[in-house]
């Protein structure tokens, strides 16, 4: 996998959350959890189960719920788990996904 492909397997990971919660940004954590952010919400969460392992949220508990629901509901999906555990993959094994794409093309 080059670095444009894993950019654009991150794109596809953060269309699942746009969808629901508007503009998201998804990274990596320490021991291969993924990150996602948007809004006032910071989350690490499980992508193989869905379930929060951190949360910085300041809101409405029926907020919250909706919100670890949704997850729940991206990670169960099947197709959408794989590319996730893909991104994960990718943020181990190719790092710095942000750096210059040049390298691919060189």
């Amino acid at each position: 996998m080059t670095k444009t492909e894993a950019i654009e397997l991150e794109t596809i990971c953060e269309g699942y959350f746009n969808e629901r919660f508007g503009k998201t940004e998804i990274c990596m954590v320490l021991s291969g959890k993924l990150r996602i952010e948007f809004g006032n919400i910071h989350a690490t969460f499980d992508h193989n189960t869905g379930d929060f392992l951190y949360l910085d949220f300041r809101g409405y508990y029926d907020e919250l719920k909706d919100i670890q629901a949704t997850v729940k509901e991206i990670c169960s999906d099947a197709e959408k788990r794989e590319m996730l555990n893909r991104l994960a993959w990718s943020y181990e094994h190719i790092h710095e996904l942000t750096d210059d794409i040049k390298e691919d093309e060189e």
